[in-house]
């Protein structure tokens, strides 16, 4: 009697629940994971399951499945299942290792639960609030939190500074080397950047090639140092687009608030320091280039 509750429970469970056996194949899914795959058990038992894994997920939940299995150890993962009606959904998977009396390892029990909702609900709030190549903070966060922080200003007499860094000569990396070179290229100078952020400090990506770090409660002092180490650890990358090498260099503009700006002030400020700044590297190379003719 005990074993047909148990069989009914599991079978009549929201969640959608599997089993394997020590060989890591799959020979049970109940009811609730067949009505979503819209497949029969036979078509899912051993490795049929993953034929409904999306093809760009499949290879990482192989990985973190065979895993845990060689150690025995538990699991949780996400991962797009195709659904009966041919759409992939977000799962959440939880597998358990399975002992008998005597200890000895039998499989995995695992349980699974359609999160498709709450996935796609966390990339909305992630596109407003990231971007999507360098995982820097968006543009309007940043203006969000810079304004916040300018009231705070205003209110008690706090600090606010900002370093303006654009990178120079992007264009030729990205027209010499193709956008995917570029890419490399913003995504390492976004590592540097993340590096520097202190708590409190906002880092993003403003614009194209350009970049800005809200420091919080700092000085122009503080920005300027800030501002010299990023310049040094991005004028010490490279990057081997084929058969070049590439060096990257940026310029950098610091920008104190003072209660007569506005938010679109304080930024000019910083901007128009960072053109000079680039104005006086080009002179600088110039010259530099000049003697040595």
């Amino acid at each position: 009697m005990a074993d047909n509750v148990y069989e009914l429970i599991v079978e009549n469970a929201p969640n959608m629940i599997w089993m394997s056996g020590k060989d890591k194949l799959c020979y049970y899914f109940n009811r609730s994971w067949l009505r979503f795959t819209g497949r029969s058990i036979e078509q899912e038992q051993g490795n049929g399951w993953a034929e409904g894994v999306h093809p760009e997920d499949l290879e990482r939940c192989i990985n973190v499945y065979e895993d845990c299995f060689e150690h025995q150890l538990p699991f949780y993962m996400e991962y797009r299942l195709r659904r009966a009606d041919g759409e992939y959904r977000w799962i959440s998977d939880q597998g358990t290792p399975v002992y008998d009396d005597d200890k000895t390892f039998l499989g995995y029990l695992g349980s699974c639960l359609d999160i498709h909702e709450k996935i796609m609900g966390q990339k909305v709030i992630d596109m407003a609030y990231y971007d999507s190549l360098t995982r820097l903070h968006s543009r309007q966060f940043f203006i969000d939190k810079l304004t916040e922080s300018i009231q705070k200003c205003r209110q008690g007499g706090s600090k606010v500074a900002l370093a303006l860094i654009d990178l120079d000569n992007f264009k030729h990396i990205n027209d010499t080397y193709g956008h995917r070179s570029g890419d490399i290229v913003l995504m390492k100078v976004a590592e540097v950047i993340k590096g520097t952020v202190r708590a409190g400090d906002v880092a993003s990506r403003y614009g194209g090639d350009e970049f800005v770090l809200m420091l919080d409660g700092a000085d122009v002092l503080t920005a300027t140092a800030v501002a010299h180490r990023i310049d040094e650890e991005i004028a010490s990358l490279k990057f081997d687009f084929g058969a070049a090498e590439v060096h990257v260099s940026a310029s950098i503009g610091i920008a104190e608030f003072e209660m007569s700006m506005s938010l679109e002030s304080f930024i000019t400020s910083a901007d128009k320091d960072m053109y000079h700044n680039k104005r006086r590297r080009k002179h600088k190379m110039s010259r530099e280039s000049e003697s040595k003719l």
